[in-house]
């Protein structure tokens, strides 16, 4: 089952829009999952969001069209 729980964690890990997870077992046929996804507060170059801190992340496109957030242009920061 750890295992099980270690590839749950990764394969949710990898979205985008998600900011932190932590998986854990609880009791024999049960887990809990806490998420915490980022939240936009401006669109970037029309495929970003960017969140209060300033990162930048991607979100299914399904939920862009239900977004009016403010629209920033401009090249990537390094």
């Amino acid at each position: 089952m750890t295992q099980d729980v270690d590839v749950i964690q990764q394969q949710i890990e990898r979205l985008p829009w998600i900011k932190q997870i932590s998986v854990r077992k609880q009791s024999p046929d049960e887990l809990k999952i806490h998420i915490v996804e980022y939240l936009p507060v401006a669109r970037w170059n029309d495929l970003h969001r960017v969140d209060a801190d300033g990162t930048s992340f991607s979100e299914p496109t399904e939920w862009v069209s239900k977004q009016t957030l403010p629209l920033l242009y401009g090249q990537e920061g390094s």
